[in-house]
């Protein structure tokens, strides 16, 4: 594993064959989410790249963050990697629906979300999420440190990892609202909807005891671009499954692969 930039995100990279898989982390965490699955039995010898969005880790910081811009820096990324698959967790996986409901991202051979429940459309927060008291904080700028550790705890269980604190400590302050204004701004995207318009196949990888998916919403979705025509159950893991499991997790993305580019897995 070594450090990398690529499009002008930083991040750690794996040497190993074909087309990369290309992980993005959610709101006020970094590359380091991902060590479990660049180390995995079920992704060996894969090339794999893990970065950082703006704002977050090594990533640049400053200037007006928005959605598009966020998207923007990731389907440069990709594009400039020619990743195979991209997985986007939490934000990151609203960020690539939103990227595909524009035609974003079709030069990959298909997009992977986890713990990501699409969001239909302006009115969806309510239907998507299961009500959580760290939903009050993803979008607030300074956080107590009460504050950062009912965040941490709703994502990761009693003990949270060290990087996952220094990682939301690190994450520009100014980020989160700026996240807030935009999603109130920008036009709304019914992601619901990616999931039959997409470019390329999603796969939504839903860990059953995530606290932040509604599990009605996640039972009930559909679309002709969803793989295996359902949500993926990632039984009885939470937030942070690729955290947590990442074998689990590394082999579905395996086999995700395996279909979308027409080999066999493993």
């Amino acid at each position: 594993m070594k450090p990398t930039t690529v499009a002008g995100l930083a991040g750690v990279e794996v040497a190993g064959a074909g087309r990369p898989l290309l992980f993005f982390h959610g709101n006020s965490a970094d590359h380091r989410s991902f060590l479990g699955l660049l180390t995995c039995d079920a992704l060996a010898g894969r090339r794999l790249v893990a970065l950082d969005l703006p704002g977050h880790g090594a990533s640049p910081r400053g200037g007006a963050y928005t959605l598009a811009g966020l998207v923007a820096a990731m389907a440069a990324a990709a594009e400039a990697l020619d990743a195979g698959v991209v997985l986007g967790h939490s934000l990151a996986g609203h960020l690539l629906l939103r990227g595909c409901a524009a035609g974003g991202f079709a030069g990959a051979l298909g997009v992977a979300v986890l713990g990501t429940p699409p969001i239909p459309g302006p009115a969806g927060m309510e239907v998507a999420f299961r009500p959580d008291p760290a939903m009050a904080f993803i979008f607030q700028g300074e956080l107590s440190a009460e504050e950062r550790e009912t965040w941490l705890r709703a994502s990761f269980g009693p003990a949270p990892p060290p990087w996952s604190r220094d990682a939301l400590e690190q994450t520009d302050v100014a980020l989160r609202p700026a996240l807030l204004a935009s999603f109130l701004a920008e036009p709304p995207v019914d992601e619901v909807a990616v999931l039959s318009t997409s470019p390329v196949p999603v796969a939504v990888l839903w860990p059953t005891a995530d606290p932040f998916c509604a599990p009605a919403h996640m039972e009930g979705l559909a679309g002709r671009r969803l793989w295996r025509g359902r949500a993926e159950r990632l039984e009885g893991l939470g937030h942070y499954a690729h955290w947590d499991a990442p074998e689990v997790v590394g082999a579905v993305l395996s086999a995700f692969e395996a279909e979308v580019g027409g080999r066999a897995p493993g």
